[in-house]
């Protein structure tokens, strides 16, 4: 591919990503925030702010330790809050702020491509897919913890595919923030990194390194809200175990239809287009015609 070949298709990955910006602004100001019980998360840190406010911030730090679900994002919701307080606007303007993870999601998804291995018509196509998903597009007006936390991951996951050990580390403590972020994506961390460690077919010694690396960046955020929460005398594993009990709606019997029938229902071109391109890339894959990085992908 010749060089102007690439600026054009660079030149429309950007022109994506303005689209994508621009929808997400009219999303949120059309309003919607409050609809999901997860926004509560944004109500209660209303609340700290008005606490910040008063000069009451240990209070306000300690009730965050005692009530630690998705605790990061409630700690980077208390800044627009804070904001929505004293300049009176309402939630829509909070609502902008977290809808750039959204669109941070969408960005990065065409960046993993290139750092994989991708040319510039596959970083457009993955970022085009992305920004047409509606299971990433409308969460976007609301206050809720997911894209914050899936960006987070999407950023581990382009930081681990570069080189350098370190990288790993780097991987393991954006993993352990995007669980802090949101909870219920705490099977997200560990698979990537996992695919991270395997990802450049280390010998035994990498292995061992790039795997001891993620575990123990995994572990310092998570070992960090632990001995604070120590310090200030709170049970924060119990309160982290009765939250996961909370976990109980829907008929689990019928569990295993729900992804395929929820990716139908949401996306329905996209599925179509990604079920083929999976079962595609899978005779690849069992033909050894595919590209390295498929074989993990």
């Amino acid at each position: 591919m010749d060089q102007t070949s690439r600026n054009w298709w660079q030149w429309g990955t950007w022109t994506v990503l303005l689209f994508a910006l621009i929808a997400r602004v009219v999303l949120v100001l059309n309003g919607g925030q409050g609809f999901w019980p997860d926004e509560g998360c944004y109500s209660a840190e209303q609340a700290s702010a008005e606490q910040i406010a008063r000069g009451e911030i240990r209070t306000a730090a300690v009730l965050q330790l005692e009530n630690p679900d998705h605790l990061l994002f409630k700690i980077a919701a208390i800044l627009p809050a804070m904001v929505e307080r004293w300049l009176g606007f309402d939630q829509r303007c909070a609502a902008l702020v977290f809808s750039l993870f959204s669109l941070g999601v969408v960005w990065l998804t065409g960046k993993i491509t290139k750092r994989a291995g991708g040319d510039p018509v596959e970083v457009f196509l993955a970022t085009g897919f992305s920004a047409t998903a509606t299971s990433l597009f409308y969460y976007a007006r609301h206050l809720v913890p997911y894209d914050l936390s899936l960006f987070l991951f999407l950023v581990a996951l382009y930081v681990g595919l570069g080189e350098g050990l370190w990288r790993m580390g780097i991987a393991g403590l954006l993993s352990g923030l995007g669980f802090l972020a949101y909870n219920t994506y705490w099977q997200l961390g560990g698979p990537l990194l996992i695919v991270l460690v395997l990802a450049r077919r280390p010998g035994w010694r990498q292995f061992l390194l790039r795997a001891v690396a993620g575990a123990t960046g995994l572990l310092l955020p998570l070992a960090a809200i632990l001995l604070l929460a120590r310090a200030w005398q709170i049970d924060i594993v119990a309160r982290y175990l009765a939250f996961s009990q909370t976990a109980n709606m829907g008929d689990l019997d019928i569990a295993w239809r729900f992804a395929p029938e929820y990716f139908w229902a949401s996306e329905r071109g996209i599925a179509l287009i990604g079920t083929t391109s999976w079962a595609a890339g899978g005779v690849l894959v069992a033909r050894r015609l595919a590209p390295a990085r498929l074989v993990w992908w």
